[in-house]
């Protein structure tokens, strides 16, 4: 087993090597957010495999899906949780996944929005709502105290 490393910051993520016969498939450790340097790193690591699987969150819905009415309130949980990754990662001076990494030939694994309505727990998906709110409230003390927040955050 390897290691992506941004030594300054000491963020590890391993990267892992399963194989059988003749093929190998190659698991890369990723963090939603991180450093200049470790996605540096990372990048390299992604770039010496020319195919592969990446998740980074939660795709739109499906073109032409209709979700029921009753969960239309839950579609604003997946733009609730970019807006909190990059919000973090700018309190934080760090930088984002999906800002920083390209991955070429590679396919997005992730699951749909209306596939993630199907099958979340509606336990989750009401604390995920309370996300969105908590972002809206996190933006107004950082337009009214943004030294604060940002002493709290680091």
């Amino acid at each position: 087993m390897k290691f992506v490393k941004a030594e300054k910051n000491r963020v590890y993520t391993p990267v892992i090597g399963y194989r059988r016969n003749d093929q190998t498939v190659t698991v890369i450790g990723t963090l939603h957010l991180g450093s200049h340097d470790y996605y540096q790193s990372l990048q390299q690591e992604v770039n010496r495999h020319p195919v592969g699987f990446f998740e980074g969150g939660i795709k739109p819905l499906t073109p032409g899906v209709q979700i029921p009415p009753e969960m239309e309130v839950y579609t604003g949980i997946r733009q609730a949780s970019a807006d909190n990754h990059r919000a973090s990662a700018r309190y934080l001076g760090l930088e984002t996944q999906r800002n920083m990494l390209t991955y070429g030939e590679w396919q997005n694994a992730d699951i749909t929005l209306d596939e993630f309505l199907t099958v979340a727990p509606h336990k989750l998906l009401r604390r995920l709502l309370k996300l969105k709110d908590s972002m809206e409230m996190f933006e107004d003390v950082h337009r009214d105290h943004p030294e604060e927040l940002a002493r709290y955050l680091k």
